[in-house]
Formats: structure tokens, sequence, C-alpha cells
């Protein structure tokens, strides 16, 4: 599989996700690349983010949560490297089926293969 797009931006996008994952206490993190529909996933066990609160945390410079040593850039910048590339970015529970388990799944889905 193959999807067009700028290597550099997608790697900034990827290591945001893994910085955030980390700063804000996951201690699994799991990155996978699927091929249909062509998408990136980056799954933690950290806290997770509130359904209520996911579409802030894409605003540059919104922190989820006081303290910390985050600039509320991070998910800002992969939300402008997915629109960039005509990705839907999408966050979700690490364990739809288990939401009382914390975790965060954050999804970058390609539009076409090439």
């Amino acid at each position: 599989m193959i999807v067009a797009a700028t290597a550099w931006q997608l790697e900034e996008a990827l290591a945001n996700l893994l910085e955030n994952a980390a700063l804000y206490g996951a201690r699994r993190i799991t990155v996978s690349v699927l091929a249909d529909p062509p998408r990136l996933c980056v799954e933690d066990d950290g806290p997770g983010i509130p359904e209520s609160q996911r579409l802030l945390v894409l605003r540059p410079f919104h922190r989820g949560r006081e303290g910390g040593t985050g600039t509320g850039l991070g998910l800002a910048i992969v939300d402008s490297i997915a629109r960039a590339h005509g990705c839907r970015l999408t966050l979700a529970d690490s364990d739809p089926a288990h939401p009382e388990r914390p975790g965060l799944c954050i999804t970058l889905t390609f539009p076409d293969a090439v």
C-alpha cells in the first residue's frame, strides 16, 4: 500500500502522537498501519480524552488538563497535517466495547492508496 503524502509531515504527526501518549501517562503505545482503508493508528493505555473534549483538544493551545509540560499544539499540528493530506482524523476509546478502561486510539484514515 502506498499513499500520496509528504514524508516529513507524517513523521511529525506520528512523533506528536507518540509524544502526547507518553506525556499523558501511557505505559503501552501501539502503532498500526492498516491497508483497507489505508490508515495509521496510534493506540495507548493512558487516561484517554473524554468524548466531550475530543474536538477541543484539536484546537491550538488547548490543553486537555492543567499541569504537565505540553503547549497544546501537538494534536492541532496532527489535525493540520491530516487536513493537508485529505485524511480523516478520529479520536476514540482504545477499547470501545469497554469504555470504562482508559486509553485512546487516534487514527488517520487516508483517502486513497496510489
